[in-house]
């Protein structure tokens, strides 16, 4: 996970400062991969950490908040693109994959603490 989270937000910063058509369509192929990577892996989380009590509602509520940011997500880009232009919304995204990276780095520590 660490490795793909990583390579997504390589490719969102350079996706920033992309100047030609094929660096982009590089750079979105390869962001597609991690992202492919990254939402069996969350899954696959969610199986091995929640209790088989609650596994069923926890799993809805992840599925829920994907379809969440699937909505909000492409309006959030059009008022950040509004504002401050398309290269800003990739440097956004890698912002938002930063601070997910350093959620699971958290998680990870505290996994080792117990």
């Amino acid at each position: 996970m660490f490795i793909f989270l990583s390579s997504a937000i390589i490719c969102l910063i350079l996706t920033s400062m992309v100047q030609n058509i094929e660096e982009l369509i590089f750079l979105r192929f390869v962001l597609g991969i991690s992202d492919a990577a990254l939402i069996p892996s969350i899954q696959i989380l969610t199986v091995q950490n929640v209790p088989q009590t609650i596994f069923g509602r926890i799993f809805s509520y992840n599925q829920s908040a994907q379809s969440f940011g699937n909505v909000l997500g492409p309006m959030f880009a059009a008022w950040i693109a509004t504002l401050a232009g398309y290269k800003s919304i990739f440097m956004f995204s890698a912002v938002l994959e930063i601070l997910a990276l350093s959620l699971w780095i958290n998680y990870l520590k505290s996994q080792k603490n117990k």
